[in-house]
């Protein structure tokens, strides 16, 4: 049987998330479970997705895994179409990244289309 349990983790940094995550996992391994994978979403913030400095940052966070001996199973990108309310304007808008993320040689594996308003 496989579970996915996903937590928020607030306002909470980067070392502290760290400190925290040790005794989660020794609580799955004393339960004998065994853990899969494991991941983390980031919060990039409005308009930082298409600047260098947040390629830039990414790319070390990336180096650091291959260091580890880590390995990306996937990646997951949130995207804000701002005041665009129209639905099919939407879609175009957002079929430009899905080409662009099949040009880059990736598979899109799930696209998820939530139309409530943030809060």
């Amino acid at each position: 049987m496989k579970i996915e349990i996903e937590f928020k983790t607030g306002s909470v940094d980067a070392s502290q998330i760290s400190k925290k995550i040790s005794p989660i996992l020794d609580s799955v391994k004393e339960q004998g479970l065994d853990s899969r994978e494991f991941s983390i979403e980031m919060d990039v913030g409005p308009n930082n997705g298409s600047g260098s400095q947040f390629a830039q940052k990414i790319s070390s966070v990336f180096n650091s895994m291959k260091e580890q001996g880590l390995k990306a199973k996937e990646v997951e990108l949130e995207l804000n179409t701002g005041s665009i309310r129209d639905t099919s304007q939407a879609m175009q808008k957002i079929s430009a990244v899905v080409n662009s993320i099949n040009n880059q040689g990736f598979e899109v594996k799930e696209l998820e289309v939530d139309s409530e308003k943030e809060e």
